[in-house]
């Protein structure tokens, strides 16, 4: 049984791309209590396996997989599907990378959840939340990326004004000298 309630961080440290926390960080005080998934273990695994194999595909075999997933209706989707499907929008290296319809899958997912649904609750809310981040990030990502775009517009007018003025200066002291 430890063996499966091992999975979960696992899951999320693949997802993540996190290095395993070092031991200054494993003192540090947990701010909230999380319980353990609920999701039965062969689901977990499942998953752990779909990410990994995932890691591994290369860019055509991606777009094949999103296919397979994209394939099935929506209505008869389980969460492990949902969970495959979004895994795989927000993959990155993905041509096809969606993470705004990834998390707007998952929202829609998190909005009819009830206490008696998945196990996979927690790992869909807890990606949600990552998707939102990382959408929130990208969104911030584009406008300094514009402010930046526009700053260096105006500094282009500027330097082309001072080299104006340079020239005018001189032709002027050549002007002076004659």
């Amino acid at each position: 049984m430890k063996k499966h309630t091992a999975l979960a961080p696992l899951l999320i440290l693949v997802m993540t791309g996190c290095a395993a926390l070092s031991p200054t960080q494993a003192h540090r005080p947990k701010l909230t209590q999380v319980s353990p998934p609920s999701a039965r273990p062969d689901d977990l695994e499942a998953l752990l396996a779909f990410v990994i194999q995932l890691n591994r595909l290369k860019p055509a075999d991606l777009i094949k997989e999103y296919d397979v997933l994209k394939a099935s209706p929506e209505q008869d989707r389980s969460d492990e599907k949902l969970l495959e499907l979004t895994f795989l929008l927000s993959q990155p290296g993905f041509s096809m990378r969606n993470d705004s319809t990834a998390l707007q899958m998952l929202q829609a997912r998190e909005k009819q959840i009830t206490d008696k649904d998945s196990g996979l609750a927690p790992l869909i809310h807890w990606l949600s939340t990552t998707l939102q981040e990382r959408v929130s990030l990208a969104g911030s990502l584009t406008e300094c990326s514009t402010q930046l775009h526009d700053e260096k517009k105006q500094a282009d007018v500027c330097n082309d004004k001072l080299q104006a003025i340079r020239k005018m200066e001189d032709s002027l002291i050549e002007r002076n000298r004659h």
